[in-house]
């Protein structure tokens, strides 16, 4: 099985981490309530296949699939799961990434939506992305002049970073030093009870190694 240009092929086990009917009579049942997609399906899958070439175009600029083997353990952003092209309220919905071939399900993951993968135990964050643990929306920063602007700075322990896109500043940036960011761009997910957030590496404004503020503005 050969990747379409710009997307990884990859399988999944299931789809919802909870049963779809019971999440959204829940949904139902609490007036102003509102679901988090992120918080209700899967975001992890096995790599069958890998792109041979990504396409020459700006919003893939820089992007690669070099790093990306089959049988990876793939982590990808919760709309491969959650999009659809039809959504009936009583049968299963058509979900827009999902194919089948010989009977089996595949789901094409656009390689901009591929957080990371996994292999031999090891995380391995792709094209720009890092992981973040302890977050928080309010940090006690002494923000510098060009940062005053943000109403907002939340901060967290990076805990996996990996290369930034090639025609983006190199971030000076180590696991587990203490990063600064705005919390409204960060992706939030928890799997097995333990959660995480995904960030770009672009949108990290300064990093904490220790007692020392680097200033991305600069």
């Amino acid at each position: 099985m050969v990747s379409p240009i710009n997307n990884v092929i990859v399988t999944i086990d299931k789809k919802w981490i909870g049963h779809m009917t019971d999440i959204l009579r829940t949904s139902q049942l609490t007036p102003g309530s509102q679901l988090n997609p992120a918080e209700l399906v899967n975001i992890i899958g096995t790599v069958v296949s890998a792109p041979k070439s990504i396409q020459n175009r700006m919003d893939y600029k820089g992007y690669s699939q070099a790093n990306i083997r089959p049988g990876d353990t793939a982590i990808f952003r919760y709309d491969v799961i959650f999009s659809f092209v039809k959504q009936p309220e009583s049968e299963e919905p058509i979900y827009k990434n999902e194919f089948w071939y010989q009977g089996q399900s595949y789901w094409r993951v656009d390689i901009q939506k591929l957080f990371a993968v996994v292999r031999n135990g090891r995380i391995i964050m792709l094209n720009g992305y890092c992981m973040l643990e302890n977050m928080s929306n309010r940090s006690n920063i002494v923000l510098p002049e060009s940062m005053k602007k943000l109403m907002n700075i939340g901060s967290a322990t990076l805990t996996h970073i990996g290369k930034n896109l090639p025609h983006l500043p190199v971030v000076n940036a180590m696991p587990l030093d203490t990063v600064y960011y705005n919390p409204l761009v960060v992706q939030k997910y928890k799997v097995n009870d333990k959660e995480f957030g995904i960030l770009k590496q672009r949108e990290i404004y300064a990093s904490n190694p220790p007692n020392i503020i680097e200033d991305r503005f600069n």
